[in-house]
């Protein structure tokens, strides 16, 4: 009995461990991809599945209307370097959308303490902030724009 026993934990084990899981890695350190490495699937190739795939001809839903389709909007970009930060901080912002710009760029610990705030004239698409006078710690940088969105980044002050 103890031999059943064995051989069937033995063909389980065997079954289960014949997945492998490969890691890409940047030049940094950082995690890139995690793909699963399938030894016993069989390898099917691109043409294989572009003639076995069936194309379905989408469908019009008869109560679709137009106007409740939204668009979507301008994503927003912003740039900011170096980080970590040892003096200053460089950021730089394009609007959203026409008319929606930054006003406030705020700068917090990570306790929620408010360590700067400075207001942003319209038209500025870039703003130095000095970071010269802070500890050493984590921040947080918020970037709040006239629509009421806002964008938060994470620095660290060296």
């Amino acid at each position: 009995m103890k031999k059943y026993i064995l051989l069937f934990l033995i063909i389980g084990a065997s079954a289960n461990a014949q997945n492998k899981l490969t890691f890409d890695y940047d030049t940094a350190g950082n995690q890139t991809s995690r793909d699963l490495l399938c030894i016993n699937c069989i390898a099917v190739t691109a043409d294989e599945i572009e003639n076995t795939e069936e194309t379905e001809e989408p469908k019009e839903d008869e109560n679709t209307d137009e106007s409740n389709v939204e668009t979507p909007s301008k994503k927003t970009i912003v740039s900011y370097y170096p980080n970590p930060v040892k003096e200053e901080l460089f950021i730089e912002w394009r609007e959203i959308s026409e008319g929606n710009y930054v006003t406030v760029v705020a700068v917090y610990s990570l306790s929620g303490q408010a360590v700067k705030t400075q207001p942003v004239p319209k038209g500025t698409s870039n703003l130095t902030l000095p970071f010269r006078e802070y500890p050493a710690g984590v921040y947080i940088v918020l970037i709040s724009y006239k629509n009421g969105d806002e964008k938060s980044i994470k620095i660290m002050k060296q």
